[in-house]
C-alpha cells in the first residue's frame, strides 16, 4: 500500500486508505492503475478474487485481467473516466490467473491529485456469480451478494465524493 509522507499525491494516499479499509471485506478487490493502465496497487481481496499475487501483477498492464473480446469496451470505459466522466459501474468477465473466467461487478473512479488532475484510476470489483462451468449459488446467496455489492458501492461512492471535495477545497 502507499504510505503517506512520500511524493505521492494526497488524493492517491486517501484512495489507498480506502483500499486499506476494504481489505477486511473478502469481496472488494481494489486496484489502482496509472493513466496508461499499469497496476500500481493490489489489495489482498484482489489476490483472492483473481489469483495474482501483488508482486506478480503490480507493474503489469491491467488488461491481463480482461478477456480479449472485452478489451475495447474496457479501454473506452477507462478513457471516459480519465477524461472526466463520473465514476462508472458495470458488469464484466475477468480472467483469473488459472485462466478461468469470472463475472464481476466493477466500479471505476478517477484518482485526482491536489491540482485536480486525473493521475490514474481506482477499480473496485467483486464477484457476481460462480466461476463459469460451476452451478450458480442458491438464489438467497445471490440476493445477499447483490445487497453486499450495493452497500459496498454506496460506501465507495461516499468516500470518493468526500475525497473529491477535499481535493477541490485544497486547491
Amino acid at each position: 500500500m502507499v504510505k503517506p509522507g512520500g511524493s505521492v499525491p494526497a488524493a492517491l494516499v486517501a484512495l489507498a486508505a480506502l483500499a486499506a479499509d476494504a481489505e477486511t471485506s473478502p469481496r472488494d478487490a481494489i486496484m489502482s492503475t496509472t493513466r496508461a493502465g499499469i497496476v500500481r496497487s493490489w489489495n489482498p481481496a484482489a489476490v483472492l478474487l483473481y489469483g495474482h499475487l501483488a508482486e506478480d501483477i503490480v507493474g503489469r498492464a491491467a488488461e491481463v485481467l480482461c478477456p480479449p473480446e472485452e478489451r475495447t469496451r474496457q479501454a473506452e470505459t477507462m478513457q471516459r473516466v480519465l477524461a472526466g466522466a463520473p465514476t462508472e459501474r458495470f458488469d464484466a468477465d475477468r480472467v483469473c490467473r488459472d485462466g478461468t473466467l469470472i463475472g464481476v461487478s466493477m466500479t471505476v473512479a478517477p484518482v485526482v491529485d491536489r491540482e485536480g488532475s486525473v493521475t490514474g484510476l481506482t477499480t473496485v470489483s467483486w464477484k457476481t456469480g460462480a466461476r463459469r462451468g460451476v452451478p450458480d449459488q442458491a438464489e438467497g446467496g445471490v440476493e445477499s451478494e447483490r445487497r453486499d455489492s450495493r452497500e459496498a458501492q454506496e460506501r465507495f461512492d461516499l468516500k470518493v465524493a468526500a475525497q473529491r471535495r477535499d481535493a477541490r477545497e485544497a486547491r
